[in-house]
């Protein structure tokens, strides 16, 4: 009797906290492949810099909701940390429990550019949450998530297959167009990249983007202009930088696919 292919495991940590963004998030999430069985992790942080402004008297925390000031202070901060990651982690297991996605949970405190690039250089995917403000933009020009592209950046490096295999999967299972922003230094490379790209595509209807760009924040405020429903994008660990992860993480106007 032949012995059954081992199926690959996909560690996948998804960064939660913002009921503005989480959603959206989670629902990357819902759309990953069933029979590719995932480890999620998800995973909260408590900002050690916002707890540590609390000790200084003249730092006011604005309610949006009820419009109210007053004085940010630790204790109150620190519980609703803890009620922002129950929320989080009830949200995680909606999503996750259905497609049969074992998973857990973490609170931690610290830094979270750090701490998220550490936790990246050990997993297959990270899910990031669009930027509060940048969701609310992208949701008046052009709606709700559903029906937005999957947008894959495509370049040079390694990751780049396996951030477009992921973003055919997401559009296959989302049933979106795929965008194919193909990255290059020099447009001369960008032949190049188009074919390896439509190599990989095959027959599968994709739009292409040609995009000349030399740095992450340059590359960020092109795909701004575009309106996407997720973004994927291969990182090479040696570009595991807190300026890149800062940037993936306060700037983009939709949820950010990171595949290692």
């Amino acid at each position: 009797m032949m012995a059954e292919k081992a199926v690959a495991r996909i560690r996948v940590t998804v960064m939660l906290g913002n009921s503005l963004t989480d959603r959206d998030t989670l629902a990357v999430l819902e759309l990953l492949q069933p029979e590719s069985p995932a480890e999620v992790l998800g995973l909260y942080i408590e900002d050690s810099e916002l707890l540590s402004l609390a000790d200084i008297p003249v730092v006011r925390e604005y309610c949006l909701l009820t419009q109210v000031e007053r004085r940010l202070q630790a204790g109150e901060l620190e519980r609703q940390f803890r009620a922002q990651a129950r929320i989080a982690e009830q949200a995680l297991a909606r999503a996750a429990s259905p497609r049969g996605y074992p998973w857990s949970f973490r609170s931690l405190r610290g830094d979270p550019v750090v701490l998220l690039r550490e936790m990246l250089a050990e997993v297959d995917l990270m899910l990031l949450g669009a930027a509060a403000g940048m969701t609310q933009a992208t949701r008046r020009r052009g709606g709700g998530a559903a029906g937005r592209p999957v947008m894959a950046v495509f370049d040079q490096a390694e990751p780049a297959t396996r951030a477009l295999q992921v973003a055919m999967q997401l559009a296959d299972a989302g049933r979106t167009r795929l965008v194919i922003a193909l990255t290059a230094a020099h447009p001369d490379e960008l032949p190049a990249l188009r074919q390896r790209a439509a190599g990989l595509v095959g027959d599968r209807p994709a739009e292409y983007l040609e995009l000349i760009s030399r740095d992450t924040a340059d590359l960020l405020s092109q795909l701004r202009r575009q309106v996407a429903g997720q973004l994927v994008i291969g990182v090479p660990a040696e570009k595991l930088d807190d300026e890149t992860i800062a940037l993936l993480r306060n700037r983009s106007s939709c949820p950010v696919v990171l595949v290692r």
